[in-house]
Parts: C-alpha cells; structure tokens; sequence
C-alpha cells in the first residue's frame, strides 16, 4: 500500500501540467497493475501499466512510471526476490525475453511521433521494450533539449547492440535532394548498421522513400501539390503475413510532397509491392523475408494530426488545400473522420508478431544480416 500511495504522489508531481481526469487515470493504472499482480512489481507490470494508460497520455509519462517501478524493484530486496522469480516464471511459460525496437525519430514533433509509435506497439501481448535514437549530425529545434538528453540515445551509444526490430520515422524534408539533408551519411551509416544488427526495419514515409533510394536505388518523384489526406488503398498481396487480416480496401492517411514510379519498383527484384491506391500510388512494400518494410504514408497518425497540419499551414499563409476524404463535406469545421485506427494498429501487431517475435533468434547474437543483395 505504501508502494502505491509513493507512486501516486510521484506521478502527481510528474503530471502537473495535466488535469485531474489524467491523474486519477494513471494513478488507478498503477493500482490496477498492484491488485492484478498480488503485490508483486514484475516485468509484467510495464506492459499492464501501458495499457492502461497509453491512450491518453504521453509516452514519457508513461516511460517515467516504468522507470520509477523499476528503480523501486532494484532497491528492494523482497521485490528484487519477487521480480527474479517472476522472470524465472515468464521464461518457462515461454513469454521470454521483451523485444527490443530501436526507433530513429527524425520528426520534428518527436513527442507526439514518441507517442503515436508507443501507442501502436503497446496494443499487443507482446512485451516491448524501446530505445529512442536521434541523429548526432542534426540538433532539433522544436522538441526540448531536457527531453532529448533525458530519453534518447545517438548511434554511437547503440552501434555496438542488436535490437529485434526497428523503426526509421519520415521528415518534412521531401524537397531536398538526400544527399543535401544535413544528415543523411549518418543516416546512411544507420541503414548499413540495420541490415547486420537488426533483424526487420520498418521504415516510414520520407524514411521509406530514402530507403528505398539508398537500398535499391528507388528514386522518388516530386508531387505537383501535397499529397495530403486519407485514401483507399488495395491489398495486392493478401498472402502475405503483414496485411494478414487486413479488408482488401482500407483507408490511411498521407502527407507528402514526394512519391514513387511504380514501374521503378517493378524493376526492383527484391521488393514485392503489398498495398496500393489509385490515388496515392505505392503504399506498402517489402522485401519477400520481411527484413526491410518500406510504408508510404502515416498510418501512425492519430485522428487530429492532420487536421493540425492543415491549421498550421493555414495559420503560416501557406498554399494548402483541405486534406481529401478527411473532415465531413471537406468542411474543417467539421470533426474529422478516424477511418484508418484499426488497420495501423493491425499492421504493427503483424510486423511484431510475425517478422519479429516469430522470426528474430532468442539471442541476438545469433542474428544474421539481410541477405537480400542491395542493389548497385
């Protein structure tokens, strides 16, 4: 009990700048986490902790209370006992080892990309365990430096460990040539180090299209005007494990200035074409074993993203126009439609159930790189 009232207090604390209704939330979280594990502060508590609390708060938020639960776990000795047991427990009933997942945020709302991503990956029984990486070559301007000194790492803090997937995030940089952004040798080096050290990388919108450029040689192509909105898109290959349980049609959203030549891709061996729109063009790709996954969009967007972007354009004089099937009668003052929630998360329950936790050797350092050849 004491246990419990320490957490309360310490996330009220953690939580000020939130109201009420947030605090009450994440605090019964914690004590729902208490009584269903019978006083015992296991590994399993995180994931029960998220789960209760991811929809509406802030992954660093949620990120604090593991780390304080777990703070709390080393300093006491009949948890520590309790805890080691636990693992014991979980390694038997074969749950194992959390899966690690590396995630290079190259977004300038990093909290909010931090948060959408978390949310994704927390909808799973799977345990998760995240590491945030930015770029040593680029210093972000719209995130404090408080929060990236306190939550993500550089490449040379990782290059040496292996993680079981990873995530390359987009950018609001489409107009630049690759080799012209600030960081893209870095970036490149990254690339290197995911096809040798992890096992599937996922890699979304402009990090998609550089990936696909820097792998195999896939060139984008400039768009007249933004891409911009939510559009039907076609599975075109139903067999295969990452749009498993997908509708043929399913709708996700887009907002770029930046996209593919299908024929481009047809002439990529390596990469086998999932989900397209006859609007938005190529959407899902992949490599036939799964180690490199290429997302044409931002399925992680939550249902207000975009409808934040249009606001801020509009608010800086820029040429925008309303994003396509987004707000009711292309009405902003309408509230939009979130079409596309349960297609995004059943995408990041398939890559991490089928080409992660399925796939990935129990000791990473029996990982062998991709063996897909890049082209050249």
């Amino acid at each position: 009990r004491n246990l419990v009232v320490d957490a309360a207090a310490t996330i009220r604390r953690r939580i000020h700048q939130y109201d009420d209704l947030l605090e009450r939330h994440i605090t019964q979280g914690i004590i729902d986490a208490m009584n269903l594990a019978r006083g015992e502060i296991t590994v399993r508590i995180k994931s029960i902790v998220m789960r209760a609390s991811h929809r509406i708060l802030p992954f660093p938020v949620v990120w604090n209370t593991w780390s304080l639960i777990e703070r709390w776990s080393r300093n006491s000795h009949h948890v520590e006992s309790r805890l080691e047991q636990s693992e014991r427990f979980a390694l038997e009933d074969g749950i194992g080892r959390p899966l690690r997942i590396l995630i290079l945020n190259l977004m300038p709302t990093k909290i909010v990309t931090e948060t959408q991503l978390a949310r994704l990956l927390a909808n799973s029984p799977l345990q998760v365990q995240l590491t945030f990486l930015q770029t040593k070559t680029h210093d972000t301007t719209h995130t404090p430096q408080e929060h990236m000194k306190a939550f993500y790492k550089t490449f040379d803090a990782v290059r040496n460990e292996r993680f079981d997937g990873m995530i390359i995030t987009g950018a609001p940089i489409e107009d630049l040539d690759y080799e012209d952004v600030d960081y893209w040798n870095e970036l490149c080096e990254i690339m290197d180090y995911s096809r040798e050290n992890v096992y599937s990388t996922i890699h979304l919108c402009w990090g998609a299209l550089a990936g696909l450029y820097y792998h195999f040689g896939v060139r984008k192509v400039h768009l007249p005007e933004k891409m911009f909105g939510v559009f039907e898109h076609r599975v075109v290959r139903p067999s295969n494990p990452l749009v498993r349980g997908f509708d043929e049609i399913f709708y996700a959203p887009h907002s770029r200035w930046a996209g593919l030549n299908r024929a481009d891709i047809d002439a990529a061996p390596e990469l086998r074409m999932l989900a397209e729109s006859d609007v938005a063009g190529p959407m899902l790709l992949s490599t036939e074993s799964g180690r490199q996954i290429f997302v044409i969009g931002h399925p992680e967007y939550d249902k207000y993203t975009l409808d934040a972007e249009y606001r801020r354009d509009v608010k800086a004089g820029k040429e925008i126009h309303v994003p396509a099937n987004y707000y009711p009668d292309d009405d902003p003052n309408k509230d939009p439609i979130f079409r596309w929630r349960a297609h995004a998360h059943l995408l990041y329950t398939n890559w991490l159930n089928y080409y992660v936790y399925q796939n990935t050797p129990y000791d990473l350092d029996d990982l062998e790189a991709v063996v897909d050849p890049p082209r050249t």
